[in-house]
Formats: C-alpha cells, structure tokens, sequence
C-alpha cells in the first residue's frame, strides 16, 4: 500500500491532469491486514487530494493531517459553529463532510443552534417573542420549549451523524456552566462562567464527535439556561485552542454589499465593521464581536472562517477554502528607501534567501532603484519594490517619459506570520500603494525530506511569496516565458503601450537572467497567445490550474491591477474584426459580428474605441463642456464595471461617486478590474470607493458637499433600495435615482424603464425614480410585445395575436455573469464546464416581471450555460389559428406554404411594431427574417435581436428567439438609456448601437 504522502502526491498530480478515474489507482488496493482505519484514512487522503491546488498543499495536508502527525492535538482540532438553518437544510451536506473531516485526521466538536426551530415552534403555539434593548427574553415558557426544541436537535444530528458512519454523542445541557445574564433582566438566558471539559475530551479520547447545544446550567438554581450559540461555540474554543473555528452559514460566508468577503482581519476591519447599524440584525453584531473574541484568545495560527458546509472540508489546509478567512491580522506599513528599519530589513531578507541580502541589493541585480519596502511591524513579511526597465536589455537606457508598473522584487513571509496574517497584510498595503505591479514568478523548489542526521527544516522559517502556487493567490494574470519563442507581434495593437512595456520588461529580466540560464535569450511567447497566457480570476488563481495547462514548470509573469495577456489578445481580436468589417462591401449592412469571431469572457477594452468582445465601444467624448456627475451606489462586479466602461464614451456624465462597503478605498479601475485608462475617461480623477450608509447619506455625509448630482444609480441587491432612496430624496430631491435591483419593478409609483414599450418614453422624460427591467425580463417582454399586445401596434392592420386564455413560454439560457461575482456553482466555470445549470424552473421573479407588465401569463424557465455573457431566450406561443389561416392566404407572395407565409408575417409584424412607433424606430432593437444565435446577436451586443421566426399550422404555435446581452441591454445599457431620456439627454449617449443586420 502506498504511503500517504505518495497517495495524495499522485492524486493531486492526477487529478490536476483532470485525470478524476486515476486518483483512485494512485492509492492502490489496501493490503488484507491494513486496519480499516487506515483505508478509511487512505480514501480521505485520495478525495480530499482531488481538491488540493497543487503538489505542495498536498504536503502541507499530510504534513498536518498524515499519520505522522500528532493527530489529536488541538493543532488537529475544529470547532464547528452550526446554525439552524443548516439542521434544517443542508444537513446531508454536512454530514458527508464531517465524516471526510474525520478520515482526514481532523477532530471535530460540534456546536448547534435552534433558534429557526425554536421560532417556528413559538409562532405554532402562539407564544409572542417579547425584547429588552433588542435582546429576546426568555421567560419560563419559552425556556420550556427551547429544551425540548434544542434537545430535538441534538437528537436529530446525533442520529444522522451516526447514520453517516460517524459515531457520535450529544452532550445536552451538561457542559455550559452559566449564571443569569444582565441580573436576571432577559429572564432565563445564561451567561458562561465556565466549560465542563471532562465530557468533552473523555468523547473525544474514545473517538467520538462532541454534539453540544446551546443550554447551559444554572450554578446557582441547577436549572437550565438559554445560551447564544456563538457564544457557546466561543468559549469552547477558548477551552479547546483549536486550529480551526467554523461558522456554517447557508450563507456561505460574511457579506459586504450582498458579496461574501474572502478575508477579514480583525485588527483592520473590526472597528469599521462594529460602527455600522445593525438595527433589526442584532445577532450579526453579536457574531462579528463573538468573533473577534475568538481571535483574541486564540493562538496567531488559528483562524475563525464562515462557510457553507459544502465548503468545510476545503479549510483542512491552512488559509484556503471559500467562504470568509477570519483572523486576528496584522499591520503593514509602506517605507521610502532610508525609512525603514534597515537593519531589521537585512536580517528578514538575509534569513530569508540564505546569504547577505539587503533591499538595495535586490535593486542592483536588476539594474534598478527601490521605489519601497513594505513590511510588518515585527517583520515577519517583507517586500521590496523596484522601479521596471522598458529596455531590451537591463542595462540599455531608459527612454525619457517612459512608463511601466514597478516590479514586486522581493515578497518573503515567517511561516510564523502567514500565520498572523502578515503576506495578507503586506499584500494589502502593497496594492494600496501601487495600484499596478509585476513580478516574475518561479516554480517552487521540490520539497525533500532532510538527510539522515541533517536538522529539519525551521518551521519558522522564511518561505518565499513569488513561487508559482504562492503568488497566483494574488495575480490576475500571467504570461509564459519560453527560450527562443518569438518576440510580442504588435501588429494591430496601435496604443497597447501597457502590455507591449510589459512584454519588453519580461524580456529584459529574464534575460537578465532571472528564472534561466544564460545560455539562450528567453522571449514573451505571446504570439499564438491561447494557450501561453491565462487569465486568474479576481482574488487570486489556481494552481492546479497552472500545473493542469503546464505552465508551473515554466518561469512565469504575473501582473495584478493592470493590462496583460487578455488584453493582449482582445486588442488583437478587434483589430482582425476591423479588418473584416473594412473588407464588408457596404459597411452600413455589416455584421455587427463577423463568423469568425471568437467568444470571450473579457468584457473591458483596453484601448480607446476597441471593443469588449466585440462590441464597440464610444471614443473619448470630444467636448470641453464640463461633464455632470452620476453617484453609483453599491456599484461592484460585472454591471458595475459595464456602466463605468460606457461612461467613458459620455459627453455629459461621468462617475462622481461610487460607494461599495467591499470596495472602500480602492480605486476604480482596481476595484473592478479595468484598464485604468479607461476609468480614468469614465470617473472624477482620483476616484475611489467610499463605504457610505443610507444613514450617512440622509447625515448629509458620504457625498462631497460641492457636488450636485445628476443621478444615482442603484446597485445593489435586492431588499437594499428603500432605505437608500429614502436618504437620497431626503437630501437631493430632484436627481433622478434609477434601481437596478428588483425591488421596485412592481411599485407603481416607479417608472418601470423600458423605452421599447408602447409609451414608455413619454412616462421616463423628466421621472425622478426608475425601476431598471430585468435581463431575462427584458429579452422575453421585448420579443412577446408584437404577439402579446398586438392592438399597440402603431402600423394597424391584421395581427397576428396569441390564442385567447393561452400562456406564452420562455425558455432562457444566460451566461454564467448573470449569476453575478458571489461564488456558486451558477458562476463557476468549472462546474458548468460541459454542462448546463437548469434553476428557479417555476415562479421566477422575471417570469412575474414579464407577466404583470405584459398582461399576459409567461411562463418561463432560466438556465445557465457555460458561457461569460449573453442571453437567448426561446419564445413560443399559441396564435388564433384561424386569423392566422386568413392572413396566411392573403400573402401568396411569402410563399407556398402557410408555415413559410406565417412565420414571415410574424417577423413582418415584430418589424412594424419596432418600426413604426410615436417615437420612430426603435434604436435597440433588430428583427432578423432569419435564425440567430447568442453569440453573434446576444453576447457584447448593446441591443435586442429577435428573430428565427418557424410555424406549427397543426397546434398554431409560433416560436422564435429574443438575444440579448445580460450586461449590456440587460443591465447596463439600459440603464443609461433610461438615465439619458429622464435628463432630456441624447437617448443612446455613450451607447454605440449594433450594426444593421444583413438583408
């Protein structure tokens, strides 16, 4: 049987390989006499090893967790915090993955809530809650039912865990010594004085699981006591000292903005967060403080995370895994070379790369100066940044004006403080500092045991933070480095200037000699780009996606917050799409995308005028008159950044505000991940995200007292918009505020904001609020208007109209983008990989939406596809077969067949009505005679196409298809549209509309 260390080493590499069916293989059958603890064991490494990014976290799994390891310390223990709604839910789920857990090495307690169980129960018999200073009161009744209710629960974990294989014990009301919280005050609530930790360690000795619930013991009375279970899940950690603390949330982590944070440090966050209103959420206050208190008492190593139970086993490995990484954190600060503690600085980095170093050292053998040097207080992370050579060669002169990122030289970290959050904290003040950075990454040196007799490596020692798997965490993209490759080809790149200093940087390091030998000059292997770049999503990369492309064994250039490779190959793409629209015989009937156009999930040009997958974009305005500010609140992720993007081609509008609570501080191009030319075209200069409440909008604070607003546009997620558009009119009571969400799409006081509607228009001129349709909404309301409201039809005549008491159906598919940036399967391009995600099949929200707006029932059902963006939605409905037969026979001339003659009728009749309205044609809008598709007439398109109209005489049913783009006319675009009519501006101001369809 093979060793734990070569069981998950080969599974990792396999399963890096997508080679799934080898992970089993690499283990190997157990021998007769293995114990059947050490198979368990064995099939816990072999799963967990198939999650692992790389080689060298399946290391650091069987350093912590193989049988070598002291596997019942506390190093090796988790304290798990689970919620009701869990026990309610996702309990499988939760088994399944304590059960891993377990095999892997790692002891669990358990800690239960109850408190959806214990509300359902009061609400069933009546029983009114009742407060003090927003603190329930628990009188003898409801302490009555809560120890039936949490018992309940106990009971029902217990059993499934011991269902689950996993032997388990519950340990109700024994193990929480507690007196009477505020004197009595909230009645029978408890406060802890102290954990029975004998039950505790005599279940964990006998390996068993702990199940603990949220009922303590009166030390005065001896009677029970109702407990937070936070705050039983607290103590227990300060007791047990475990390396890990475990919130399950359905949520799947703490939420800024609707978004789950992926790291939080107390010693940063704590305050800013502690000073919000948490009016009605009381027991998110207590949590965030529970919390806190956890990374007081424990140890820099541990750490405090908040996920969902699918994501549980993934925190086996120290600071991975989704959901939000809590820690105690740590300070960095930022220092001018001659400001830093230099001779604290020489020893980190001397200790670090085994021999005398010094930050200026560093500089020389590049040829460079020190810009900075960031480090933590105690030093145990340290980073030196040097100015970036654009020449050929290290030792060329520099051209006078030239620019290029500063390069991050040098990041090291003490093992000691990865565990503090030091890297993080450097990392922070790093991208703080210098919006935009390169480096080259290295492969990581192969980890080997010491030879006989030699002493083990320092376990707090220095690692260094640019290898490969190390500084993906934090790179939005890389480019490989070959020998002998060819050099960048600029053809059609015309301003490419970032990514072309870049690529001559990259040159002259490596030939300096970083990452190769001398003997052979390595060049930018960026011709033939597909497949020698990759893109890293926001918030770090993979490595198992490094080692699955084989780009970890090769030197590397990784960037962060500036253009790189995709850019790169978008300004190509676009050139090439400006070669075949200028080939076009008669440029007014261009496609608007060629057929060999290339699908992309880049959405921001790079270059002014270029397009974002192929969708145009406007030039720079030309225009001295000042332009007028619009305030984007909660503006984040891809409709964020859509609107930023179409700003910059705005005459009169540009971004004056933007508020994110997750973005506070960041500039906007960083934020959202945009080329920062463009940004600065669509902003105020110097723009940065603020954390502005409602509250402190309605305080008068939050917008800068000089500014007198256009607009607000509303970003954020649905149940968020009362409040903010309270605070708004309160303070500015004539700026238009347009929503985005779906929170006011059925108010009627509202404008709803779709400019294709029979009279819509006249309505969204001069409105001060305006509800943004839904993308779904919009695709299939504009594609049924011509059927479902045929008597609007400016052109009259015969119409074709939808059989009497009918529903009309939807099929829609969208890009994984319209399940926005929180994490999920939905948006997951792995899991949708080959793959398709039906959901919400029935009662949708934009099925309510299409249906109260249209005045007929919709029926519909969304799917996503594994594609970025662009929706096509399936249309089908019932005509009056017998009006159709008559209009089919009186137009011999659209062909022999009444099928051929109706579905021509029908795309007649979509044209006219588009065509002919009180406000002329509409400017969005194409009906197409022919099939389309979501790639050419959906993804990157700023308009509705509708069209592929087919017949069915037999039944009467019509079917067709509606594309749009989720982020354009789905989101964005039309929220602009709406913006420019409501200010009396040009309707399609910093909209480029699609090009004519071919005859």
């Amino acid at each position: 049987m093979l060793s734990a260390r070569q069981c998950v080493t080969r599974a990792s590499r396999s399963a890096q390989r997508g080679v799934r069916a080898a992970v089993a293989a690499a283990a190997g059958a157990p021998s007769a006499n293995a114990s059947s603890a050490a198979a368990g064991a064995s099939g816990g490494f072999v799963r967990f090893a198939a999650e692992l990014d790389s080689v060298a976290d399946a290391d650091d799994f069987v350093r912590a967790y193989g049988p070598d390891s002291q596997s019942r310390s506390s190093a090796n223990l988790a304290v798990v915090k689970i919620g009701g709604e869990v026990l309610q839910r996702q309990l499988e789920e939760l088994v399944d993955n304590v059960r891993f857990m377990r095999e892997a090495g790692m002891n669990v307690i358990l800690v239960h809530g109850g408190g959806p169980q214990l509300n359902e129960e009061l609400a069933r018999r009546q029983v009114e809650p009742t407060y003090k200073g927003g603190h329930r009161v628990t009188d003898a009744e409801t302490l009555k039912i809560a120890e039936r209710v949490f018992a309940e629960c106990t009971q029902q974990l217990v059993a499934a865990l011991e269902g689950g294989g996993i032997s388990a014990t519950g340990l109700s009301g024994n193990v929480f010594r507690a007196k009477q919280a505020e004197g009595g005050a909230l009645g029978f609530v408890g406060e802890i004085t102290g954990v029975e930790m004998a039950a505790i360690d005599e279940t964990l000795r006998s390996g068993r699981v702990p199940v603990l619930n949220s009922l303590g013991i009166d030390e005065t009375a001896g009677s029970a006591l109702n407990i937070n279970a936070d705050v039983a899940a607290r103590e227990v950690a300060r007791e047990t000292k475990p390396s890990r603390v475990v919130f399950l949330s359905a949520g799947g982590g703490w939420k800024e903005d609707g978004v789950v944070v992926p790291e939080l440090s107390m010693e940063a966050d704590f305050a800013r967060l502690e000073a919000r209103d948490y009016t009605g959420r009381q027991g998110t206050l207590l949590k965030l403080r529970e919390v806190k208190a956890i990374t007081d008492a424990l140890p820099p190593s541990s750490s405090v995370t908040i996920c969902s139970p699918a994501d549980l086993t993934r925190q086996l490995v120290p600071h991975r895994g989704p959901g939000t990484q809590i820690r105690r954190g740590a300070k960095a600060s930022v220092f001018t070379p001659g400001a830093a503690d230099d001779a604290a600085i020489t020893a980190a980095l001397t200790e670090a790369h085994g021999r005398p170093t010094t930050a200026a050292s560093i500089a020389d053998r590049h040829g460079a100066r020190v810009l900075a040097i960031v480090a933590t207080a105690n030093h145990n992370a340290v980073a030196v940044v040097t100015e970036t050579h654009l020449s050929p060669t290290p030792h060329d002169p520099v051209p006078e004006g030239s620019f290029a990122a500063p390069r991050l030289s040098a990041f090291v970290a003490r093992r000691q403080g990865l565990d503090d959050a030091a890297e993080p904290a450097v990392w922070a003040a790093l991208t703080e500092r210098f919006p935009e950075l390169w480096w080259a990454a290295r492969p990581a040196p192969e980890r080997r045991a010491p030879a006989a007799g030699a002493a083990p490596a320092d376990p707090a020692g220095f690692v260094d933070c640019l290898t490969h798997h190390r500084a993906a965490r934090h790179a939005a993209g890389m480019i490989r480095l070959q020998r002998n490759a060819q050099a960048i080809n600029a053809d059609g790149l015309d301003e490419e200037q970032k990514a072309e200093l870049l690529a001559r940087a990259a040159v002259g390091v490596m030939a300096a000699g970083t990452g190769g030998d001398d003997s052979a000059t390595p060049r930018m292997a960026v011709d033939g780009l597909i497949g020698e770049g990759m893109f890293l999503p926001s918030g770090g990369g993979s490595g198992a996606a490094m080692e699955g492309k084989g780009l970890a064994r090769h030197p590397c250039i990784m960037w962060w917050g500036m253009a790189g490779v995709f850019e790169v190959e978008e300004a190509v793409q676009t050139a090439q799409r400006a070669r075949a629209r200028a080939a076009a015989a008669d440029a007014d009937t261009a496609p608007a995308h060629p057929a060999d156009d290339t699908a992309t999930d880049v959405s921001v040009p790079s270059q002014p005028g270029s397009a974002a997958g192929g969708r145009a974009l406007p030039a720079e305005p030309a225009t001295s008159v000042p332009r007028r500010d619009v305030v984007l609140v909660g503006a984040r992720g891809y409709t964020g950044r859509e609107l930023v993007t179409l700003l910059a081609g705005h005459s009169g509008l540009r971004v004056g505000a933007a508020t994110s609570r997750a973005f506070e501080g960041l500039e906007v191009a960083a934020a959202l991940d945009m080329d920062r030319a463009l940004a600065a075209r669509a902003c105020a200069p110097g723009l940065r995200f603020s954390a502005v409440s409602a509250e402190d909008i309605a305080a008068g604070h939050g917008i800068p007292s000089d500014m007198d607003p256009a607009a607000f546009i509303l970003a954020l997620p649905n149940g968020h918009s009362d409040a903010y558009h309270t605070a708004i009119r309160s303070s500015f009571s004539s700026a238009p505020v347009l929503d985005l969400s779906a929170d006011q799409r059925f108010n009627s006081e509202w404008v709803y904001g779709m400019p294709e509607r029979p009279g819509a228009r006249a309505a969204i001129v001069g409105a001060k609020d305006i509800s943004n349709p839904g993308c779904y909404a919009t695709a299939v309301q504009v594609g049924l208007m011509p059927f479902a409201q045929p008597h609007l039809n400016p052109a009259g005549g015969s119409q074709l109209s939808m059989a009497q008491g009918s529903v009309a159906m939807a099929f829609g598919v969208s890009g994984y983008s319209g399940a926005g940036v929180t994490p999920s399967d939905k948006n997951n391009p792995e899991v949708l990989r080959d793959n398709l995600l039906p959901y919400a099949l029935v009662g949708h929200i934009h099925e309510r939406e299409a249906t109260h707006h249209l005045g007929v029932q919709v029926a519909f059902s969304p799917t996503v596809a594994p594609f970025f963006r662009g929706i096509s939605a399936t249309l089908s409905v019932f005509l009056d077969k017998d009006a159709a037969a008559a209009m089919a026979d009186a137009r011999p001339d659209l062909g022999s067949k009444t099928a051929t003659r109706v579905a021509a009728l029908a795309a007649e009749q979509a044209r006219a009505f588009f065509a002919s309205g009180t406000d002329g044609p509409e400017p969005l809008v194409r009906v197409s005679d022919g099939e389309i598709n979501v790639r050419t007439h959906g993804s990157n398109c700023s308009g509705v196409t509708v069209g592929g109209f087919v017949y069915e005489p037999v039944t009467g049913r019509l079917g067709w298809v509606s594309c749009i783009d989720n982020l354009g006319k789905g989101a964005a675009v039309q929220a602009l549209q709406n913006i420019n009519i409501a200010l009396g501006l040009p309707e399609l101001e910093g909209i480029v509309p699609d090009a004519p369809l071919r005859a």
